[in-house]
């Protein structure tokens, strides 16, 4: 199954994860630890690209509860440098996505890049 996992940080966290920068990238190198592989994901970035105001991945787990666990277990969460978190299950391509309509891989890839970018538009619009 597919999750995507959407956190905001905490107005003024670049401290924060600043110092704990080292253990988020080891934590993301071991998913496999959590039974959770990153399909993908990257840092939220303010418009004129100068600061991170969160992440979206999207995690493929075998459940909801490892998705929150490892989401859990990552410093940039423990630290307290994240202001929420909001995980979902996705569709996977090939899924249908109303009454009698397959995806096609291209379609798939072009829908998740509009969900990217609209989500991004609410990161931008919920960090003011």
């Amino acid at each position: 199954m597919l999750f995507s996992v959407f956190t905001l940080d905490n107005p003024n966290a670049a401290d924060k994860r600043k110092t704990v920068h080292g253990a988020h990238v080891e934590h993301l190198k071991n998913a496999k630890n959590y039974g959770v592989t990153i399909t993908v994901g990257g840092p939220l970035v303010s418009d004129d690209g100068a600061s991170s105001i969160g992440s979206l991945m999207v995690l493929e787990a075998p459940d909801r509860a490892s998705a929150e666990k490892f989401n859990r277990a990552d410093p940039f969460h423990q630290n307290g440098s994240k202001s929420g978190v909001s995980i979902a299950r996705n569709r996977t391509s090939g899924a249908a996505c109303h009454a009698g309509h397959k995806s096609e891989p291209d379609e798939f890839l072009d829908r998740r890049q509009k969900l990217f970018g609209l989500l991004k538009r609410r990161a931008m619009a919920a960090a003011g």
